[in-house]
C-alpha cells in the first residue's frame, strides 16, 4: 500500500508522519530521511515520546544491511584516492585513446572524470547501457568520446573492484542487498524530508514498493495544485511522484488517495503570506502589517 502526504512548507507533513508512526510496531517500521536530518529527526521523535524506531538515511541503511548480511571487504576510497586510480586507469588505456590521449597524466581531467563517473552511478547509468547507445549517436566525435569514456571507466571500475570500495557504489550495493534479501518484506516504511530521489535511490524505492506492507512518503508541494499541476515550481516533485506511481503499478502496490495538508503553521503572518505567494505570476499585496 502506497500513500503520499502532500503540503506546502510548515503544513504539518513531518508531524503527520510521526503521528502515524506512533501507532505502528517499532520492530516492523522504518523511517528514512535525508542524511542531514537523521539526528534532528531522532531528537524530535524522542521529545514526543516516540522511541525504538529505526531512523535511517540511505547511508545508515547501507550500514544496517551490512551488519545484517555482511559487507564487501576492502579499503574505502577518498576523493584523492579516486583521482589517483583514475590516472592509473587513463595510463592503462592510453594505447586505445584518441581524443583523450593527451590527457592521460592530467590531474584536472582525472578529477572531472571521477565526478562524471560518480554522477553516472548516482543516476544508475550503467556502462553497458552507455555502450549500447553508442551506435545510435550520429555525431562521430561524440560517439568517439563516449566510447573512450566507457573504456576509461571500465578500467577504473576493474581496478576498484579488485582492491577497494568506492563510496559512489554504495547505492548499487545497497540495491543488490535489499533486492536479493527482501530487507523490506512486510515492513512499514516512511520517507520524509526528500525533495527528490536519484535514479539509484528510486531503484531501492522499487524494492520498498514491491516488498513493504505500507509505504508513506511526504512531498512539499501545493495540495490545491496536485490534480491540475499548473504551478511549475513543483514540476520536479510531480515528475518524481509520477515515477513512484508507475513503479507502484508495476509491482501491484495499491495506491491510496494522498493526504492533503492545506493549513499553514507559520507563526508569522508575513512569512506565511510570502511562502504562499512568492512565486505566483500575479502580484499580491500584503496589507496586514504588524510592528513585530
Amino acid at each position: 500500500m502506497l500513500q503520499l502526504i502532500l503540503g506546502r512548507a510548515a503544513s504539518g507533513k513531518t508531524e503527520t508522519i510521526h503521528k502515524l508512526m506512533s501507532m505502528e510496531d517499532p520492530e516492523k517500521t522504518v523511517l528514512i530521511v535525508p542524511e542531514q536530518f537523521t539526528f534532528e529527526t531522532e531528537k524530535s521523535l524522542l521529545n514526543k515520546g516516540i522511541s525504538n524506531f529505526d531512523v535511517l538515511s540511505f547511508t545508515r541503511l547501507t550500514e544496517t544491511t551490512n551488519n545484517i548480511y555482511g559487507g564487501t571487504a576492502g579499503d574505502t576510497l577518498s576523493g584523492f584516492d579516486k583521482v589517483i586510480i583514475m590516472l592509473r586507469a587513463l595510463d592503462n588505456v592510453k594505447p586505445v585513446l584518441n581524443i583523450y590521449k593527451n590527457y592521460f597524466d592530467s590531474v584536472e581531467f582525472a578529477t572531472k572524470l571521477v565526478s562524471l563517473n560518480d554522477e553516472f552511478k548516482e543516476s544508475a547509468i550503467s556502462l553497458d547501457k552507455l555502450k549500447s547507445s553508442i551506435e545510435s549517436i550520429k555525431l562521430s566525435t561524440t560517439k568517439l568520446k563516449i566510447r573512450e569514456i566507457v573504456e576509461i571507466f571500465s578500467e577504473y571500475n576493474a581496478i576498484v573492484e579488485n582492491e577497494f570500495l568506492d563510496p559512489a557504489d554504495n547505492l548499487k550495493r545497497l540495491y543488490d542487498v535489499v533486492n536479493n534479501n527482501k530487507f523490506f518484506k512486510d515492513k512499514n516504511v516512511y520517507l520524509d524530508g526528500f525533495k527528490s530521489f536519484s535514479n539509484a535511490q528510486l531503484k531501492i524505492l522499487q524494492c520498498i514498493l514491491r516488498d513493504a506492507n505500507k509505504v508513506i512518503i511526504s512531498f512539499c508541494c501545493d495540495p490545491d495544485d496536485f490534480n491540475t499541476k499548473k504551478i511549475k515550481l513543483f514540476h520536479n516533485v510531480y515528475e518524481i511522484i509520477n515515477k513512484i506511481y508507475l513503479n507502484a503499478d508495476k509491482y501491484s502496490c495499491k495506491i491510496l488517495d494522498p493526504i492533503l495538508l492545506k493549513e499553514s503553521y507559520f507563526n508569522n503572518t508575513e512569512l506565511k503570506f510570502f511562502e504562499k505567494n512568492a512565486f505566483c505570476k500575479n502580484g499580491y499585496k500584503f496589507d496586514n502589517y504588524t510592528n513585530k
